[in-house]
């Protein structure tokens, strides 16, 4: 096992990144991007305002099985 792996268990999160972030230089971007998102419910909100679009009074009848994959397709194929 690397000592980076190692450290990575025993080492404040801090304290690693400056002893071992310059040798893994896109592992630091991506973690500079993730970690740097705010906290919000922004997503749930608009998951919940999508799943109130698909199960209206006229599709009552879905299940939720159903539905949630009919949330899930509405909201990702915007990805695309």
């Amino acid at each position: 096992m690397a000592p980076a792996q190692i450290d990575a268990v025993t080492m404040d999160a801090i304290e690693w990144w400056s002893t071992y972030g310059s040798e893994t230089p896109k592992l630091m971007e991506v973690a500079k991007i993730v970690l740097s998102q705010p906290i919000s419910s922004s997503s749930t909100e608009r998951a919940w305002n999508t799943y109130s679009y698909i199960h209206n009074v006229k599709r009552n009848r879905l299940n939720c099985t159903r539905a949630d994959k009919l949330v899930f397709i509405h909201s990702n194929i915007r990805l695309l």
